[in-house]
C-alpha cells in the first residue's frame, strides 16, 4: 500500500500544480481591450481603421505591437497590425489609425456593403505584444465586439 500511495500522491500534486498554472501573457493583458472606432474606405484595397487601445488598470504598459483580425457581420475581412512601440497610460487610452489589409475579394464586398449601410457589427481578435523588462515580451489575446461606423471617403 505504501508503494502505491507515494506515486499517487506525486501524480495528484503534479496535476494540481500544472492545473493552477496560467499563461502569463493572458494575465498581463487582463482588463486591456482594443475597440474599433471607425472604418474608412478610400477605394478598392485602401481602407483605414481607427482603433482605441483601452487600459483600465492602475499600471501603464509598453505595447510593443499588435496584430488584429477584423470580422464584420461575422465575416473575416482583414488584419490590422502595428509594430511601433506605444505607451499605454494607466487608466487611459490611446487612439491609432491603422491600414486594414483586406482578406480578398469577398472581404472587399463585405466592406462595400457595410459602407453602403453606414455601419456593421464587428469583432476584433487582437494579439498584444507587451514589453515587460528589457527584452522580455509577453503575448496575450483580447477580443472586443460592437458596432462600427463604415464610410466611403
Amino acid at each position: 500500500m505504501k508503494r502505491l500511495s507515494l506515486p499517487l500522491f506525486l501524480l495528484a500534486a503534479l496535476a494540481a500544480w500544472s492545473g493552477g498554472c496560467q499563461n502569463v501573457g493572458e494575465l498581463v493583458v487582463t482588463g486591456l481591450h482594443v475597440e474599433l472606432k471607425s472604418i474608412e474606405r478610400h477605394g478598392p484595397g485602401a481602407t483605414t481603421a481607427e482603433i482605441t487601445l483601452v487600459n483600465p488598470n492602475v499600471v501603464s504598459y509598453l505595447v510593443a505591437g499588435f496584430n488584429a483580425k477584423v470580422y464584420l457581420n461575422d465575416t473575416f475581412v482583414g488584419t490590422l497590425a502595428e509594430a511601433v512601440p506605444l505607451g499605454l497610460p494607466q487608466q487611459g487610452q490611446l487612439d491609432r489609425t491603422v491600414t486594414l489589409k483586406p482578406a480578398g475579394a469577398g472581404a472587399e464586398q463585405v466592406l462595400d456593403a457595410a459602407a453602403r449601410s453606414g455601419s456593421a457589427r464587428y469583432r476584433l481578435d487582437t494579439m498584444l505584444d507587451i514589453q515587460m523588462v528589457g527584452t522580455k515580451h509577453e503575448h496575450g489575446e483580447v477580443t472586443h465586439a460592437g458596432t462600427v461606423p463604415v464610410a466611403n471617403k
